[in-house]
């Protein structure tokens, strides 16, 4: 989701490789986030819900950035910060519509399996598992690319996160501290030109613009020189 967002090439190979690389990180977010989202509902349930909500892009930031697993979580409550709440209609409309689809799915499978006489057998056992793993199958990805969808909209309305790739793309690179780029026009100089056309009420040429004036040489202009011409002259 994120190399397709920037533009890049996608490969499920890649993805892949690159996923195996990151597990033990991911792993560890999801145990070191479970533990605090745990505390917090034992100690009051609200607390729960919100550190839930608050890390909810803690995956994305680990993966896209590069951030380490408790950064990660750091990070992912920075961009919440101050969109709590909507966060957390998407993940809770998000989560919902995976679930229905995952739930209809799997429901399927094991309506044919509750059907098949041998339920109680190694196929009904069979068709059971083969319901869940497909319901996982659906719902994992699908979570994740609406979850890496949030977290794109998260840096874009607090980071000016397109403005940065568009400046990346034209080759502008910031310093440090430095604002982002407008990229307005620069100003037309005054002149005898209307700034557009046609042009607007009661405007009106404004003064011719000297020319420009050659620097002093100590070389004639032409040879021979002119009558009274001396080094310097223009």
């Amino acid at each position: 989701m994120a190399d397709a967002y920037l533009g890049e090439e996608v490969g499920w190979r890649s993805s892949l490789r690159f996923a195996l690389r990151r597990l033990p990180a991911v792993v560890a977010v999801a145990l070191l986030s479970g533990i605090i989202v745990g505390i917090g509902t034992l100690l009051c349930v609200i607390p729960g819900i919100y550190f839930y909500v608050a890390f909810s892009v803690a995956v994305p930031v680990l993966l896209v950035e590069g951030a380490g697993p408790s950064r990660a979580l750091g990070r992912s409550r920075e961009l919440v910060k101050g969109r709590w709440w909507g966060t957390c209609g998407v993940a809770v409309v998000g989560y919902l519509l995976v679930s229905i689809v995952s739930l209809a799915l799997t429901g399927l499978v094991v309506g044919v399996a509750f059907a098949n006489p041998a339920r109680n057998t190694v196929t009904g056992f069979a068709l059971n598992t083969l319901a869940g793993t497909i319901g996982s199958m659906i719902a994992t990805p699908a979570a994740a690319a609406f979850i890496t969808v949030l977290y794109i909209d998260l840096r874009v309305r607090k980071e000016g996160f397109d403005l940065l790739l568009l400046a990346r793309r034209l080759g502008v690179e910031r310093a440090p501290g430095q604002e982002l780029p407008s990229f307005l026009p620069e100003p037309a100089p005054a002149g005898s030109q209307p700034p557009f056309w046609p042009p607007p009420p009661g405007w009106e040429p404004g003064p011719a613009l000297p020319e420009p004036q050659p620097p002093p040489s100590d070389q004639p202009p032409f040879w021979p020189p002119p009558p009274g011409w001396k080094p310097g002259d223009r």
